[in-house]
């Protein structure tokens, strides 16, 4: 049997008790193992902020960090300078990566292959300290394309490089040679936890739990409270309605965890929302095992991001909730959505033709619901066991060579 360890970044821990996409992709992976059993699968993750249960899996061995790695500030400064200046930027190694090496070696671990979750920090020290291992780069972010100084050695280190949408694969692909090693394996989740009855049902009482009544027509975001997420935009859009009753619920914090954010951005929105406060709702961070509950009280989701969104799983969540979804052409946004969803261009018009959209929603609320009905459908078949097969193919691929 294969041994495959899995590293976590140095922010989220896996399990994920703290979120992350990222962390619930990997997860997934692990939670499909136990059935599937094709791997011995090795953990090493970040420091958790709570005592994880880990008990219950017979197939996994997990390492934790006994302390937190942050970003060393410096360097940070250092990526900055060089991306104002020269439109560049230099991966470093890292604290956390020498942990993980150093974890590897006091611990005797045994292992196969390497997947590396979207920390590309680890990518070369781990190559040096373990140079006849296999490294695959599961890639979620655009970390890694020409602008990267030490990109080509990053590339070179890499068995795959493992992307979440064409958009991503696209990036490193500019990197010469890349694109004989970039694969895209575009994310999914465990859909059959959303648009179920129960979830419904749930999703009623969250109404009521709000004071949000029937013929409220219930706007829903979801996601990382940040700039690059829109949150602001869809705000001003939503002020903008006029010819509907309606409330709009903002689930999230500015980063993962619980509580609510109290940060710079976050007294903007407040400030935006001044005149329409008692129609707005911030619940803060929901646990992911709730989540289901909240786009089924929701009559429409929309996912307004501005930057380049890589592969958003909450368009998965809207899809399979069986919800209208409005959204942006950004990244690998189209990809995933093709035309189940309305999709917006982020111009100097996006705040004017987002309430547009949001009013035409309503208005021919029975089109959309019949949009919404195909994705649903669509959907499914971006499940566990279809996302487990996929990594496994790419995995077991590269070993038979």
């Amino acid at each position: 049997m294969k041994k495959v360890l899995i590293i976590s970044g140095n922010r989220q821990p896996i399990p994920p008790i703290q979120g992350g996409a990222v962390e619930n992709l990997a997860q997934m992976f692990i939670d499909s193992n136990e059935c599937y059993n094709l791997f011995e699968i090795i953990v090493i993750s970040c420091f958790p902020k709570a005592k994880i249960d880990v008990s219950n899996y017979k197939k996994v061995n997990y390492f934790f960090a006994s302390e937190e790695f942050k970003t060393n500030k410096s360097l940070m400064y250092i990526n900055l300078f060089l991306s104002k200046i020269f439109h560049k930027t230099f991966v470093f190694s890292s604290r956390y990566s020498k942990f993980v090496i150093d974890k590897i070696k006091k611990e005797n671990i045994s292992f196969d292959s390497i997947i590396v979750e979207n920390y590309i920090e680890a990518v070369l020290p781990l190559r040096s300290a373990f140079p006849d291992k296999e490294i695959f780069l599961h890639l979620h972010n655009d970390k890694l394309n020409e602008s990267v100084l030490n990109g080509k050695r990053i590339v070179k280190a890499c068995n795959k490089i493992i992307t979440v949408s064409d958009y991503i694969k696209t990036r490193v692909d500019s990197i010469k040679n890349a694109s004989q090693k970039s694969v895209t394996l575009i994310n999914s989740i465990e859909v059959s936890k959303f648009g179920t009855l129960e979830s419904r049902k749930k999703g009623e009482a969250l109404r009521e739990k709000y004071n949000i009544s029937n013929d409220e027509f219930l706007i829903l975001f979801t996601g990382r409270i940040a700039k690059t997420k829109g949150v602001l935009e869809l705000i001003k859009a939503f002020s903008m309605l006029t010819n509907l009753k309606s409330k709009l619920v903002i689930i999230g914090n500015s980063w993962y965890g619980k509580g609510m954010p109290n940060d710079k951005y976050m007294h903007e929105l407040c400030k935006a929302t001044n005149k329409i406060k008692d129609k707005i709702i911030f619940t803060g961070y929901v646990d992911y095992n709730r989540i289901q509950e909240y786009y089924s009280m929701a009559d429409l989701v929309v996912i307004p991001s501005i930057w380049q969104e890589p592969c958003s799983l909450t368009l998965f969540e809207t899809m399979a909730s069986n919800v209208p979804l409005i959204t942006t052409n950004t990244g690998g946004t189209v990809q995933i959505v093709k035309d189940y969803a309305i999709v917006l261009d982020v111009n100097k018009q996006f705040i004017s033709n987002l309430s547009m959209e949001i009013e035409k929603a309503y208005e021919n609320y029975k089109s959309m619901k019949k949009r919404a009905e195909a994705a649903f459908k669509y959907v499914q078949g971006f499940n566990p066991e279809h996302y487990y097969k996929e990594m496994a193919y790419i995995i077991e691929g590269e070993m038979n060579k």
